[in-house]
């Protein structure tokens, strides 16, 4: 035995521990909690608001029985929603599962790492809880026109032909990048509508590549895209759309057009009906929305919460903005020492500040998920909640999991499901930021 490779018989292979890398995500839907079961709908949740008050006065000073103005009564509408399902399924073979029967552990215990039915288990359940986080901040909607997206593609600077195999690779804009949602679509499927997202441009299209690299010099992240052109999903709208018809382009995850809950973000850029309410005509339906340029300071803050202040917010809120962002926040807190006085600023955790503010205590909350460009706020007394049947469950029926052997096919299909939609009983103290641009870019 005079090399390496004649040896090699007499060694083992030894193995580390599983490790999954993908991030788990600070959770925007923990804040806003599912309503007890009582208020789960059958039909639809439907919820009485006052949109405008009595108007009806009359002042005097004759001291007779004076004429008394006619009344002007008090307006009532009627909020209405449901919530949208989302089904997630993984399918496992008896094969795996006949292996997993003979022992699982970390290196050399067991004949595998993990158990094939918990291990799918677990990972659909991770799953569902991601995809659940973006419906909640990005979810279209169910209008013709989509009502947000998970990003939207620079109008110059991409490489390839068409969307033929290999691909073409895009830049996603800094201002709509959000990389807890990017984090996790490797291999996604996603839908790519026009700026107006109105026009379908190509459906089912496969994230092939994911690059979060991005610079102050104005290096953008990028995703590869590529026709799908095996499975039942495959792209049928735009197989062949070339490189320069992907650019200003809108991406969402495959099917979700018209077939998604409203989300927190394009909820609070409404201007016009939402859950049968009018907010061009009632102001207390319409959150406040802001666009402003360079980063976001202390001061813009406090003048958001100035502007909040007469809505009736007295019990403070939530702002949620990405990485950059809070850095930028954190560096002017840490620079001016505004956290030493207690009254004015408090560093409470690595991922919350707090501020003093005209409407009581401003958390700013660290959000993955939150694009570079956008902040939103809800004041506590907002009350946001998420609606519909059920949160994620892989049960339907009593105990019973929603199981499937497959007909004709060696393996079973394990789903689960939840069907939501986020609500706020009082838009006018929610808020949404646009246009800044955050410093902390490198």
């Amino acid at each position: 035995m005079s090399n390496l490779s004649e040896w090699l018989p007499n060694y083992k292979v030894v193995y580390g521990d599983y490790t999954d890398p993908h991030p788990t995500s600070d959770s925007m839907t923990a804040a806003l909690p599912f309503v007890s079961k009582e208020s789960r709908n059958g039909r639809t949740f439907n919820v009485p608001v006052k949109v405008s008050p009595e108007q009806g006065q009359t002042a005097d000073v004759s001291g007779t029985a004076f004429a008394i103005r006619d009344a002007r009564n008090s307006v009532m509408k009627e909020a209405s929603l449901d919530g949208a399902s989302l089904l997630y399924n993984g399918r496992i073979p008896y094969d795996a599962m006949l292996r997993s029967r003979n022992g699982t552990g970390d290196k050399r215990n067991g004949n595998a790492f993990k158990d094939a039915f918990e291990l799918k288990t677990k990972d659909l359940m991770e799953q569902g809880e991601f995809y659940g986080e973006v419906a909640v901040h990005y979810g279209p909607g169910t209008g013709a026109t989509i009502a947000d997206d998970i990003g939207v593609t620079a109008a110059a600077n991409g490489s390839g032909t068409n969307l033929g195999s290999p691909g073409v690779t895009v830049p996603i804009t800094i201002a709509t990048w959000a990389p807890g949602v990017w984090a996790r679509m490797l291999n996604a499927l996603v839908d790519v509508y026009d700026s107006a997202g109105t026009t379908l441009i190509a459906n089912n299209v496969t994230v092939s590549a994911i690059n979060p690299d991005y610079s102050s010099g104005g290096t953008s992240p990028n995703v590869t895209l590529v026709a799908t052109t095996t499975g039942n999903q495959q792209t049928t709208t735009g197989a062949a759309t070339t490189l320069a018809n992907m650019y200003s382009r809108r991406l969402l995850p495959a099917g979700w057009a018209q077939n998604s809950c409203t989300g927190v973000v394009s909820r609070f850029k409404n201007t016009g009906i939402q859950d049968g309410i009018n907010a061009a005509l009632y102001q207390v339906w319409k959150p406040v929305q802001i666009t402003t340029t360079g980063t976001l300071t202390r001061l813009k803050l406090k003048s958001l919460m100035a502007r909040m202040y007469p809505t009736g917010i007295r019990k403070g809120g939530k702002l949620w903005v990405a990485a950059p962002v809070f850095a930028d926040i954190e560096e002017e807190m840490t620079s001016q020492n505004h956290y030493w006085p207690k009254g004015e600023m408090d560093q409470v955790g690595t991922n919350e500040i707090v501020f003093k503010s005209p409407c009581g205590p401003l958390s700013i909350m660290l959000d993955p998920m939150m694009k570079y460009g956008t902040a939103v706020f809800w004041g506590n007394e907002a009350k946001g909640v998420r609606v519909g049947s059920s949160p994620l469950t892989f049960r339907g029926k009593g105990d019973e999991w929603f199981f499937l052997e497959l007909q004709g096919n060696a393996g079973s299909e394990i789903r689960c499901m939840s069907n939501f939609s986020p609500f706020f009983y009082q838009p006018n103290k929610t808020a949404v930021i646009t246009g800044f641009t955050p410093a902390a870019l490198i």
